[in-house]
Order: C-alpha cells, then sequence, then structure tokens
C-alpha cells in the first residue's frame, strides 16, 4: 500500500495529523527502506521516467489469472463467452459490472465533489438506458451494520433494486475475491470510469493499473475505461479490450457499452492477458537474477 505516492485529500485524510495517515505513512517508509525490491502494477513511458522511492529494483507486475493453456479449456471457455453473447443479443439488455469501491460522498457533499473517485453521473447514465443492466458491487462496503451509514445508504437507496423500486440497478456489498470472479463472468461490460473532465488527477493514477480492471480481464471483460487512467487505458486500446472514453463524456460512455463489439473485445482481452504474462514472466526473471 504505496500511501506516500498518494496526496492527502486522495487519501481522504483532513489533516497529517490524523494517527491513521502517520500510522500509513510510516509504514511506507519502513517498508521501501529496508525491502530489496519493490513491485508495483504500474507501466508506461510516465511511469518509466518517474522519480521512484528507494529501493532501486522496481519491477512491474500484473494481476491475472493463468491463461487457459490446454485446448479443452480454452475451447470450454471460448464457448461460455460466446453463449453469454447469443444471450445478450436475445434478451438485448447488456449486463454491466461495477465491481470496486464506492461511497455516497457525491451524493452528500455534491456531484463530482470526489476527484478521482466520481462514479454517480456514469452509474445513472447506465440505469438511463434500457439496454443496459447495471450490478455494483462496493469493494469498500463489508458489513449489514454499514448499511445505514452516510457513505453508504446513498447508493443502496438509489441503485439498489429492493429499495429503490426501479430494476435497472443491483447493490452487493463487498465478497471475497473468488466470489467476484465466479460472478463476474455472467457479465458483459466492466466499468472502469472514475473521473469527470474537471477532476484532478494525482501522477499514480495516470501510471497504475486500478484493481477493478484487472478483475474485469480476469473474468475475460471488455473494459469501458476513461483516460485519466493513462497507462491502462493505452493498454486497453492498444490490445481492443474495451473502449477508452475521455473523462465525463456520458454520451460516448453510453454509446461505448451499447455499440461495442463484445465478442471482438472479448478476443483482445485474451491477447492483453497474454501479454501481461509474458511481462510477467520476464519482469521476474530479471529481479530475481538481481536480487541473489
Amino acid at each position: 500500500d504505496l500511501t506516500c505516492l498518494f496526496d492527502i485529500k486522495v487519501l481522504g485524510y483532513e489533516s497529517d495529523q490524523n494517527k491513521d495517515y502517520q500510522s500509513a505513512m510510516l509504514g511506507c517508509a519502513v517498508a521501501l527502506h529496508y525491502c530489496d525490491a519493490l513491485i508495483v502494477k504500474m507501466g508506461g513511458e510516465r511511469f518509466d521516467n518517474w522519480p521512484k522511492p528507494r529501493p532501486d529494483n522496481i519491477i512491474s507486475f500484473f494481476p491475472t489469472s493463468a491463461y487457459q493453456s490446454t485446448e479443452d479449456t480454452y475451447q470450454a471457455s471460448v464457448s461460455h463467452n460466446d453463449n453469454l453473447s447469443q444471450q445478450t443479443e436475445l434478451s438485448k439488455v447488456r449486463q454491466v459490472l461495477y465491481a470496486g469501491s464506492a461511497s455516497a460522498r457525491e451524493l452528500t457533499s455534491g456531484i463530482g465533489s470526489v476527484d478521482g473517485a466520481n462514479l454517480i453521473r456514469y452509474f445513472d447514465r447506465v440505469i438511463q438506458e434500457e439496454t443496459l443492466q447495471l450490478t455494483i458491487i462496493n469493494g469498500a462496503h463489508f458489513t449489514v451494520e454499514e448499511d445505514q451509514s452516510t457513505k453508504f445508504v446513498g447508493l443502496i437507496d438509489r441503485y439498489g433494486a429492493i429499495r429503490s423500486k426501479q430494476e435497472k440497478g443491483v447493490y452487493f456489498r463487498a465478497m471475497p475475491l473468488d466470489k467476484v470472479a465466479s460472478l463476474a463472468i455472467n457479465f458483459d461490460l466492466g466499468i472502469c470510469c472514475a473521473h469527470y473532465a474537471e477532476d484532478q488527477v494525482v501522477e499514480v493514477t495516470r501510471v497504475s493499473l486500478p484493481n477493478r480492471m484487472t478483475t474485469y480481464l480476469n473474468a475475460d471483460l471488455p473494459v469501458i475505461i476513461d483516460d485519466r487512467f493513462e497507462y491502462a487505458s493505452s493498454l486497453i486500446e492498444e490490445f481492443e479490450a474495451g473502449k477508452v472514453i475521455p473523462a465525463g463524456d456520458f454520451e460516448a460512455f453510453a454509446s461505448s457499452l451499447a455499440e461495442i463489439d463484445i465478442k471482438k473485445a472479448r478476443a483482445g482481452v485474451k491477447r492483453l492477458k497474454r501479454f501481461f504474462q509474458d511481462q510477467n514472466d520476464k519482469n521476474l526473471a530479471s529481479l530475481l537474477l538481481t536480487i541473489r
């Protein structure tokens, strides 16, 4: 957890005197001082030219499930995804997943008030469309007791089908990653948009991969991502593993969800996963040679 790479506003602390903030910063300082190497999920030209914290050995490692190498398993995966695509075409409703942290701060502090975590306009745009169905798995919402907290109650009221009396949204609390993975394969697309046009963007956002993006890729889901995730969006574009939209362009967002060729994009996802694994093999081998 490289807290030291984020500014205090992004971390959500009011003051640098906050004990949790001080503990996190101390943990970073100790870890970086004593470690022989640092493994991050970052990359791109900006990262290569970025002044790095100690240590000197920093490599990129991309979280991804093992690519299905046997022909039988691979064909089973292809068949499963093809069936999903056919079901989507028949129903004309695309299943859209958001699996990541979310809070109701926008609803209490004002729409667009949470730079780098602005989600409400994107969620609202999905549920406005007759041909889209939104499911939220909130990785920051852990317990039933939190349901009535100001941090989450607005989201449940707005997007939970039972509470809101609308059928265009489904809301889940956090769940184990293996369960998220097993659910994710039943969707068509994953959302990785969190910036509006006016948002300030911290440097680490430009060079890193969001956790939700790797969750989608591991489930073979094409990703709709905004361009403020600079490195991540460049990979989605290069491998045609989804669509990149300008931050805050909600018309482009909606049309991408509705019009993307899902079967073609899934093939791009598989190419990107192969790239990740090739890079992981190369980078880890290089690291082992360096620190022995």
